[in-house]
């Protein structure tokens, strides 16, 4: 808890300066159970925290209000409602096979049993998808 209270202190002292001259508009809070809130920067000027809490505040009064345990990830982005979807490829095209650091491991037919255990990446084309083998 205590490490992602700092991480998001940080985060929003390092980034809040800069944040609009890079386009950034919003900031999403990705949930546990998948759900996310997408808040305009220009809609608060503070976030605080507790030990159990992130409160967005503006001018003294709560815009919103969650629950750290809650918070699986937080990004700012560029445009509202901008997510990465479930990628649905061709399952017998050659795709490109990364590493989460962003080394090539492989290109050519995916084979996920072939993968020792670890997260990759995944890209065929214009699509990416996420999978993590256990």
């Amino acid at each position: 808890m205590k490490i992602l209270r700092s991480f998001l202190l940080t985060l929003t002292a390092l980034l809040s300066a800069t944040v609009f001259a890079n386009g950034i508009d919003y900031i999403v809070i990705e949930n546990n159970d998948a759900s996310t809130t997408q808040i305009s920067l220009t809609d608060f000027k503070q976030i605080k925290f507790t030990d159990s809490q992130m409160m967005v505040m503006n001018d003294g009064a709560t815009v919103a209000t969650f629950m750290l345990k809650d918070i699986h990830k937080l990004f700012l982005g560029p445009t509202e409602n901008t997510a990465i979807e479930e990628a649905e490829w061709d399952a017998t095209g050659e795709v490109e096979v990364y590493s989460t650091s962003g080394i090539l491991i492989k290109r050519g037919n995916l084979d996920e049993q072939s993968l020792p255990r670890g997260i990759y990446i995944i890209r065929q084309g214009n699509k990416v998808k996420k999978i993590q083998k256990l």
